[in-house]
């Protein structure tokens, strides 16, 4: 149900990329998965697979290290639209949905050209949020993040979360001096991709059981991204997420 949620979100000349190594466990599941099977036939040039080389692999076996990796952006499939926005990537987890209820759409975050936004975060004041679940970036910038840390000497430790690794190396070219600017969101832009919404604001404003604030909150919608469990939220904000975010409860069956 994943790459259906994201397949029916994302613009009509996007695809849905999925990178695998074709052993272990990334090709089990694959092999587990006959109704990804189904859809890839259903939609054959909107769902593709890439399996990435051996000798990308073996150096590079953890996710944030393959992420870290001028192959990996290199061969991303970008959209065949000819505005500035063929650049742009979404990056997606299973920890989360898109809210087909949201106000909000993947376009209209588009129409921010931004180079890198991620959900809510209390890192960085909230700059730029976190990529760790959902997040949009430029290819291009991406690229020039890996290119810039090689030509320091540095690269990427092995260690560090590859969201964190490209928005600290943006903030630090940003510093630099050079003439490139890279656009990073602001904290509000963060709001409004995903986690926290007016709809959240609202509901947790007062007391939950007031049905006018219930009723402002489903006016205000939810966010476009929901990811997480959602624990921090009260009973009524949290009930009221789910039944305006389905999604999430497909993806996360207890809930």
């Amino acid at each position: 149900m994943m790459i259906q949620n994201i397949l029916f979100s994302i613009p009509v000349d996007w695809g849905i990329q999925i990178f695998y190594t074709g052993k272990g466990q990334s090709q089990f599941g694959l092999d587990i998965s006959p109704g990804l099977t189904r859809l890839i036939d259903t939609y054959p040039n909107r769902i593709i697979l890439t399996k990435i080389p051996p000798d990308i692999t073996k150096s590079n076996q953890k996710p944030k290290q393959l992420w870290t990796t001028e192959w990996m952006w290199e061969n991303m499939l970008l959209s065949t639209n000819s505005t500035d926005n063929n650049q742009n990537v979404l990056l997606f987890t299973g920890n989360g949905a898109i809210c087909s209820n949201s106000h909000t759409t993947i376009n209209d975050i588009l129409d921010l050209r931004l180079d890198y936004i991620g959900i809510p975060s209390n890192r960085n004041k909230g700059f730029g949020g976190d990529g760790s679940t959902h997040s949009l970036r430029n290819r291009d910038a991406m690229l020039d993040a890996i290119r810039y840390q090689k030509r320091a000497g540095k690269g990427h430790d092995g260690q560090e979360r590859d969201d964190i690794f490209f928005l600290r190396t943006l903030m630090e070219m940003n510093k630099s001096g050079q003439d490139k600017k890279y656009r990073i969101a602001i904290k509000e832009q963060t709001n409004w991709f995903g986690g926290i919404s007016p709809m959240i604001s609202k509901m947790t404003a007062g007391e939950s059981s007031n049905e006018t604030m219930k009723k402002e909150a489903e006016k205000a919608g939810p966010p476009l991204v929901v990811s997480g469990t959602m624990s921090h939220l009260g009973n009524a904000a949290r009930e009221l997420m789910l039944d305006l975010c389905p999604e999430l409860k497909v993806i996360f069956p207890s809930e």
